[in-house]
């Protein structure tokens, strides 16, 4: 998981049911395939990209200020220690965060940010 103060990196269990009932009542119900609990209660479930939504702010400004996204990938490097490819920030640069994310903040990873 990438946050805007680096990589994460941790260990978790998914949960899946076993039945085809069971898989198809998670989805209708919660709209996914599986639950991580944790996950779930860190706040970053759902999450593009494998970044939290203050890392995606972070590379879409700097997306957004530079004259290329190659730009924006040596800059997220030098000043952020951020290491992605010039293709990801595009799509994170073109990500609707306001629609494509779950509503709840970046509890875990904005403590110490503030």
């Amino acid at each position: 998981m990438l946050t805007s103060q680096g990589e994460v990196r941790y260990a978790r269990n998914v949960l899946c049911p076993e039945t085809k009932e069971g898989r198809a009542k998670l989805l209708e119900i919660e709209k996914r395939k599986i639950v991580a609990p944790l996950d779930d209660y860190l706040g970053v479930s759902g999450l593009p990209f494998k970044m939290t939504r203050l890392a995606m702010l972070e590379v879409a400004f700097w997306g957004q200020n530079q004259c290329s996204y190659q730009r924006a990938e040596e800059i997220l490097h030098k000043k952020c220690g951020i290491r992605l490819n010039d293709d990801t920030i595009r799509l994170v640069r073109q990500f609707d965060i306001c629609r494509g994310l779950p509503q709840r903040g970046d509890s875990f990873f904005a403590i110490g940010q503030k």
